[in-house]
């Protein structure tokens, strides 16, 4: 189920409970280097799943984002 969830919500599960320590380092060092956007549509039915993309001009960067969002 944590699993399930972090995929949904683009969080991070990295072996055991032990393992946390390397994890919230991981955490930290993408905080510092990310860029936050937000998106309020337009003209979207309430209700339902909506797919978002999100894409980037330049091949240099990664993007992780939700798949999509409730309405």
């Amino acid at each position: 189920m944590i699993r399930a969830a972090s995929r949904t919500s683009i969080g991070l599960i990295e072996g055991t409970t032990s393992a946390l320590d390397s994890t919230f380092e991981h955490i930290v060092t993408e905080f510092r280097s990310r860029y936050l956007l937000t998106y309020s549509p337009h003209n979207v039915d309430a209700g339902g799943w909506h797919r978002i993309e999100v894409r980037l001009t330049r091949r240099s960067g990664k993007v992780k984002a939700r798949r999509g969002y409730e309405r």
